[in-house]
This record gives structure tokens, sequence and C-alpha cells, in this order.
């Protein structure tokens, strides 16, 4: 019975076009619409779980227009969040979306070194919102954006380098959202990641990764002594264990990965 009501839901996904492939996807967590992608959940609940505390410093790298600082400073009144943002138009909203909210201001790019970081702008991006450091994404996927037609030199720190500068000894929550760029924003975190002093990492993984020519595989090297969950759209975390090809799905996941040292086992 039960292998006569599955042949039945595919013939009916046939008939309705459905791209069963997408299906699938979204069953574990990958492709899933973004205002579904399960952010909220580990801010309202997962982050105290894990660390057993509030956190003291949060860092909101690609922090866009502010909306996500916004609900972390809501739940975390007491925290340090450090916003990093390169955009000039962009960044130039966050400070006035989240003026009373008392946050760490940073116009500048991370990167896995210090200097400087070309970002690419479309002819329809009348905000500045979806710059990007790889043209050809504006091209392919930020279609809505227009045709790369402006160039934006800004800055670029590592985050070793500035949490040196800043004389920040520990991070207990890192969220990366830079459209492909996360895999160089946590080369520029080695040193810190090494050590043991970055709790919590949260990062995208999806069709950007296809132009920044970075893979799963990539962030299991980086980040040996951390185990990785996909966020899932229901409150809920997928263990991905350890690494294979599988885990290489080139469509929209927010994945949180967790410092062993924290001992947290999800479930529990």
């Amino acid at each position: 019975m039960k292998n006569l009501i599955e042949r039945l839901l595919i013939k009916i996904l046939k008939l309705l076009h459905a791209d069963l492939l997408a299906h699938a996807h979204v069953q574990i967590g990958a492709g899933h619409n973004t205002y579904f992608s399960g952010e909220e959940y580990i801010i309202n609940t997962l982050i105290k779980n894990i660390l057993k505390k509030d956190p003291k410093i949060i860092f909101d790298v690609g922090a866009n227009v502010g909306d996500y600082a916004k609900t972390l400073r809501t739940k975390f009144p007491g925290a340090e969040i450090y916003c990093f943002e390169p955009g000039p138009e962009t960044f130039n909203r966050l400070v006035a979306n989240t003026k009373e909210l008392d946050i760490h201001y940073n116009n500048v790019a991370v990167g896995s070194s210090n200097g400087t970081l070309t970002l690419f702008r479309g002819s329809a991006d009348g905000d500045g919102a979806m710059v990007t450091a790889y043209k050809d994404t504006l091209s392919y996927l930020l279609t809505f954006a227009g045709e790369p037609n402006e160039s934006i030199t800004c800055s670029m720190i590592s985050l070793d380098d500035f949490c040196n500068n800043k004389k920040i000894q520990e991070i207990d929550f890192l969220k990366i959202d830079v459209e492909g760029h996360e895999l160089e924003v946590i080369r520029g975190a080695a040193t810190m990641i090494g050590e043991n002093r970055v709790n919590i990492i949260q990062f995208e993984f999806n069709e950007f990764n296809v132009f920044s020519r970075s893979f799963f595989y990539d962030y299991y090297k980086l980040l040996p002594q951390y185990k990785f969950y996909r966020i899932m759209p229901q409150n809920k975390l997928y263990p991905l264990g350890e690494y294979n090809s599988s885990h290489e799905i080139f469509r929209y996941q927010n994945i949180l990965a967790i410092n062993n040292n924290l001992n947290y086992v999800y479930g529990h």
C-alpha cells in the first residue's frame, strides 16, 4: 500500500509539472524559501541553548540594511554586536535603520586578508543592495539587478586582524551572508578558529558558491573541529555528519557550524 501511494504521489507531481529534484531538496532543507530559513529559530532558541548563556560578542558579516541585527538586539540586549557592510548606500541604510541600537558599524568588506575588494553593481540596482564580488552572478543569478555596469572598490579586513586590533578574545556567534564570499571570510579568521575562539558560525551555501568556486568540502577542511547542521524551515536542524559528496548541493542552504568544545548534542 505504501509503495502504491508513493507511485501515485509521483504521478500527481509529474502531472502538475513539479520539479521532483527541487521537491526532494526542500525535504532536506535545501532550496527552501529564504523567508522560512529558520534564522529566527537560531536567534530565539538555539544560540543561548548551545552556548548555555547569552552571547557577549556577535559578528554580523554582510549586515545589509540591519534587519537581522535588529532581531539580534531584541533578543540579546546586552551583547556587543559588530556589523560589517561594504556597500556605501546599503551601509548608510544600515546605520539609519539601527541607529538607536548601540551597534558597532564597519563600512568594510571582510575577507581572507587586509586590502581592497572590488564589488560589482547592476544597472537596475537603484539602492545598491545587491553589490557582489562575483560579477557573473549579476548576469546569471541576480538578473533582476540588471547587467553589471559599475564597480566599487572598498576596504577589506580579515577577522583575525580586526579582533586583534579591537582586542576581542572570543566571538560567540558569527553570522556570514556575503553571496558566495563566505569561505574567504572564514579563511581570514583562521587564527581565531584554530584557537577555538569562534563558538558558532552560521553561513549560507548556495548557487553563489558555483561562481566563487567553493565547495562544501572546503568548509569541512577549514573547520575540522566543528559539527555541521543544515537549518531546516520547521525549526529543526539536520545533522550533516562526516563529509560526503552528497553535501555539494548548490541550492539555498543555511548552515550552522558548532564548535565541538561546546559539547552541544542536538536533540538533548
